[in-house]
């Protein structure tokens, strides 16, 4: 599994990035309306690099790395380098808990490091995913802004979608096309992908206090070519009355973060009282 280092430009341990995210458009405001979030990183890839990094997988999760951890390591194929669907919130975050395990058992030393301790596999935020879907620091302010890619470029370059001239009703090979400008493949259209935070509907500004079920993003290989955003979020139920148990969807897919401990050791948490005590006062009514 590969994985990219997605630069915040955030230095100082307890400052973060105010971004915008969203779309400003009020067609599914209830979910996608344009909202302030924070962003930051954990991790820095060099002594001399100052800024804050989280990783995000290259690729969605794909069938073959997920049959490996279920005990089927079959030689390599293409077929089976399509992404992994018809999973739901719980089966990510057990697959990421299992893969962290294996990486601790027999490959720590692959893991990026923050003040020292090796980072573990979780699913992405959903500012995380979004911030890189729209191509972060690598664009322009007024590009990072759009709601869709920018209109010169051809969104079947970038992304499975419906019709029999793209994805034509199936998950396609991951990587085939084109990637962002983070170097990231298939962020619009092929699976749609699961974040780590439970659904929450949009109240102008700020989401709503209400956690429902998981959230996915980025569209998926049934989705019109017109419809794939940046922005575009839904609700999926944890469970089915219908099958009595767990749901899960066949366009649901998901693609692993890399995250850290915020306080890992005492140096750590020393730093972080300093920054915390430089921060200005606010009265809490």
């Amino acid at each position: 599994m590969v994985f990219r280092p997605i630069n915040t430009s955030v230095k100082a341990w307890l400052d973060e990035r105010r971004i915008i995210l969203g779309n400003p458009e009020l067609d599914n405001g209830f979910a996608e309306f344009s909202r302030h979030a924070q962003i930051t990183g954990s991790f820095r890839t060099a002594e001399t690099d100052r800024s804050l990094k989280y990783w995000l997988a290259k690729y969605e999760t794909t069938q073959m790395q997920w049959n490996s951890l279920e005990g089927e390591c079959q030689p390599p194929s293409m077929k089976l380098r399509a992404p992994k669907t018809g999973v739901n919130w719980l089966d990510a975050t057990s697959f990421a808990h299992r893969y962290t395990n294996w990486l601790y058992a027999n490959h720590i030393n692959t893991l990026p490091t923050s003040a020292g301790a090796p980072g573990f596999l979780r699913l992405p935020a959903e500012a995380e995913w979004e911030f890189a879907a729209r191509g972060g620091d690598a664009v322009e302010p007024q590009e990072f802004g759009l709601a869709k890619l920018p209109s010169d470029h051809d969104v079947s370059r970038y992304a499975w979608h419906a019709g029999a001239e793209s994805a034509s009703g199936r998950a396609r090979l991951t990587g085939l096309l084109q990637p962002n400008p983070l170097g990231l493949f298939d962020m619009l259209g092929n699976a749609e992908e699961i974040v780590l935070e439970p659904f929450r509907l949009h109240r102008i500004v700020r989401f709503h206090a209400r956690p429902g079920g998981y959230t996915t993003k980025g569209g998926h290989y049934f989705s019109a070519k017109n419809s794939l955003r940046f922005a575009y979020r839904r609700e999926h139920a944890h469970f089915d009355v219908r099958s009595k148990g767990e749901k899960r969807v066949a366009t649901v897919g998901f693609r692993l973060a890399i995250g850290a401990l915020n306080l890992p050791n005492k140096d750590r948490l020393d730093e972080t009282i300093r920054q915390w005590e430089q921060l200005p006062r606010a009265m809490i009514r």
